[in-house]
Order: structure tokens, then sequence, then C-alpha cells
């Protein structure tokens, strides 16, 4: 199989015609990437944008931490619970365990990791639509 017709870098820095069958005479130079456009020195780089990503990224933590103190005493009494049901009495550990799951804090601390990181995801896009409205092509390379 032979590769496609069309233009192909030769070993002296131009490109040069292969028709799908052999090399032809025709050559050109490689086109020149146009330079980046220039953003006004000054324009500002900070939005509320990437400050609400970092904000979201920092709320997780602290609710984390907060949430692990508001459900450490039905977390101990559902294994100090568990612990006690080795002689067959289970009923306990059920209610234990309804409690804890059913608890506001744990719920949340579950659910609320994945809602903080999709509105950080969400921020960093309008983070980057607001940089590009200034100017700034590729904000993030």
């Amino acid at each position: 199989m032979t590769a496609s017709a069309g233009w192909y870098p030769d070993a002296h820095g131009v490109l040069r015609w292969w028709d799908g069958y052999r090399w032809t005479d025709a050559v050109s130079t490689p086109p020149v990437p146009a330079p980046a456009p220039r953003v006004a020195s000054g324009t500002p780089t900070n939005t509320v944008w990437i400050w609400l990503v970092v904000v979201s990224q920092a709320a997780i933590f602290a609710f984390a931490a907060v949430a692990m103190i508001e459900v450490q005493p039905q977390m101990q009494a559902f294994l100090s619970a568990f612990k006690s049901a080795s002689n067959g009495s289970t009923s306990v550990v059920l209610q234990r365990e309804s409690a804890l799951f059913g608890n506001p804090w744990y719920v949340g601390n579950i659910i609320f990791p994945f809602v903080a990181c999709g509105s950080a995801v969400w921020f960093a896009y309008l983070d980057r639509k607001a940089l590009q409205h200034r100017g700034y092509v590729r904000p993030f390379h």
C-alpha cells in the first residue's frame, strides 16, 4: 500500500508532491504559521471564575472536615453495635446503620464533592471564555 497523493516534507526542508505513485518535480516551501495575536499589556488575567474554581475545591475539604466531626458519634455507635452483634443480635446494628446513612452530613459528604467538582469544571469553562473575550487566544497554553 502506498501513501495517498499529497505534499510531504523532503530531506531539503521543502514540501514535495507525491502523486500516489512517484515523486514529482513540484516543490513548495512549508507555510509559515501566523504569529499569535498579542494581548495588550496590562490586560488582566484574573476573573471571578478562576477564584470560584479555587473556592469550590477548598469547600470540599471544609465540608468533609465538618461532616466527619458531625458523623463521628454515629459512626462510633455503629461500630460498637457491630462489635457487640457477635451474639446474633443484628437489630441494633441495622438501627445504627440506618441512623448513620440517614444523617444529612453523611449523605452530603458523598454528594457534595461531585457537585463541587462539576461546578469547578463549569467555572473553568466560564473563565476560559472570559479570557478569550479579553483577547487571550489559548488562555491555558
